[in-house]
């Protein structure tokens, strides 16, 4: 145990040298919003309100997909579904237009509470849901405030300084993508086009990674400490019963392989800033760099690379930075794609059709996935805009980034 303490005070020391946060109360000045400008009191109120509502009320305001413009019975549920949620959103779109969003948090206790990104994810798809019947009814302009909502909501979610939080502020992000995007190809006059990049404009990345990143640290700085506290509470029978591990007993070297393999862990997240530092946080440089830390991580013994820890009652510790530089990176991606794609129709509003080649658009004309231009091509009536890159067979992991116009027909029996 002192060997370990040593080896990982060490990391420790290193990891604040190199400026990463290494305590709680680094996390909190990073985080630090001034009452006056923090959205995070108001969500919690409001949050409250939605969980006041019936259950049937809530599962109602999750299904988005449910509703079709051209079948005029699945647009008046969607409208009877939004009514007892009007209220909160008035106050949703007010709390999200304050400047910053800190939520208090217990570092030792897997930070943020697990239920907040619940309750964003139901009010950003309430609010997705509210915008694409407004669409449909022609409020143009109320549709793109609800988007904007909901964007400047997902943002909020993602400066907390972790990088789970991050991960689930790009998922809502995407939610408020795909909504801008079916608004767009299903009213394509110029007024509805400009309120589409309106919504695409409040679509921001989360907190720059190299900053989130020490939430890990301070996390495993807490087990570690926890982990010591243990140990002193040893029992004749050799086990140890932690109020850290909601009082599961476990057998002391089971504890001091966590410490071990805790100890790797700085060195792996030493390595993560580091490859973040270097240079952008997203493209495929970016996620090149990340990549070289995962294979010097595989190398290392018993050391898991999946998002989840060892165990499911340990705190959640998210190594594989290679992942989220590639969400990161889709993300930014999608929004531009989406940007191409509403230049193109407005294009074709004003001449009468779409181009034969893709016209310079600046920098959205670049995909950052590739560092190249987006493949543009004409398909009857319509076009696809696709990225260069192709799926990967090794990992599995990569989708083809691609959009269509006209939007494939949906498939027999759907009604």
């Amino acid at each position: 145990m002192a060997r370990l303490h040593e080896d990982f005070q060490e990391q420790i020391r290193l990891a604040r040298k190199e400026g990463l946060a290494t305590e709680p109360a680094d996390l909190d000045r990073l985080g630090f919003v001034p009452d006056d400008q923090n959205a995070a009191p108001l969500y919690n109120a409001i949050f409250k309100k939605i969980a006041a509502e019936p259950w049937g009320a809530k599962t109602a305001l999750w299904r988005h997909d449910a509703m079709r413009p051209d079948v005029p019975g699945t647009v008046n549920v969607a409208r009877a579904d939004l009514v007892p949620f009007q209220t909160a959103f008035d106050d949703l779109r007010i709390a999200s237009k304050r400047p910053g969003c800190d939520f208090k948090r217990n570092w030792r206790r897997m930070n943020v509470h697990w239920s907040v990104p619940g309750w964003f994810r139901l009010a950003v798809r309430g609010l997705c849901k509210s915008a694409h019947l407004d669409s449909v009814d022609g409020k143009t302009e109320q549709a793109a405030n609800d988007l904007e909502t909901a964007a400047r909501m997902a943002h909020h979610l993602g400066l907390c300084p972790d990088p789970i939080m991050s991960s689930q502020s790009l998922a809502l992000t995407s939610e408020v993508q795909d909504t801008v995007w079916q608004v767009a190809q299903e009213r394509t006059d110029l007024p509805s086009l400009r309120a589409a990049r309106q919504a695409l404009g409040a679509c921001e990345l989360p907190r720059p990674l190299h900053e989130s990143i020490g939430g890990q640290i301070v996390t495993l700085s807490e087990l570690a400490m926890a982990t010591e506290e243990d140990f002193g509470r040893l029992n004749g029978l050799g086990r140890i019963r932690s109020q850290y591990r909601l009082g599961k007993e476990r057998d002391a070297i089971d504890h001091l392989g966590d410490y071990a393999l805790d100890v790797v862990a700085l060195q792996a997240i030493r390595k993560q800033y580091a490859a973040l530092k270097a240079g952008s946080e997203v493209g495929p440089r970016a996620r090149h760099r990340q990549e070289e830390v995962n294979s010097w991580m595989a190398g290392q013994k018993d050391l898991d690379l999946t998002v989840f820890a060892r165990d499911p009652d340990r705190a959640v510790i998210e190594l594989d930075i290679a992942l989220l530089v590639e969400k990161f990176t889709r993300s930014l991606a999608r929004t531009r794609a989406m940007l191409v794609g509403i230049s193109l129709l407005e294009r074709r509003a004003k001449d009468g059709q779409f181009p034969q080649t893709l016209p310079d658009v600046g920098e959205i004309g670049m995909d950052p996935l590739t560092d190249k231009p987006w493949v543009y091509r004409r398909e009857g009536n319509g076009f696809r805009l696709s990225s260069a890159r192709m799926p990967s067979s090794e990992t599995g992991r990569v989708r083809p980034l691609e959009f269509v116009f006209p939007r494939p027909a949906p498939r027999a029996g759907v009604k």
